[in-house]
C-alpha cells in the first residue's frame, strides 16, 4: 500500500471524449425516518464554518483533496 500526498495538477478534459449530461439522484424518507435522523454529517447543511466542511483555518480531507482548487473545503467540489 502506498499513500500518494502530492498535489495533483487541474485535469483537462479530453476533446473527444463522452461527456455526461445529466446526474440525477433521489433520497426517498419517510416521516419516521426524518425524525430520526440529524443532518450533522450533512455538509451542504451546515452553517458557514462548520467543522464538517472546512474552514480555511481549519481544512478537512475530503475525495477532492488532491487537487488544490478543492482542496480547502468540501463544498467547493459539490
Amino acid at each position: 500500500m502506498s499513500i500518494n500526498f502530492a498535489i495533483l495538477p487541474d485535469v483537462e478534459p479530453d476533446e473527444n471524449a463522452i461527456k455526461i449530461k445529466d446526474v440525477r439522484s433521489y433520497i426517498i424518507k419517510s416521516e419516521e425516518n426524518k425524525k430520526l435522523q440529524d443532518d450533522s454529517a450533512y455538509y451542504h447543511k451546515q452553517v458557514e464554518g462548520h467543522w464538517i466542511d472546512g474552514t480555511d483555518q481549519w481544512p478537512i480531507a475530503n475525495p477532492m483533496s488532491l487537487y488544490q482548487k478543492y482542496k480547502s473545503r468540501r463544498n467547493s467540489w459539490g
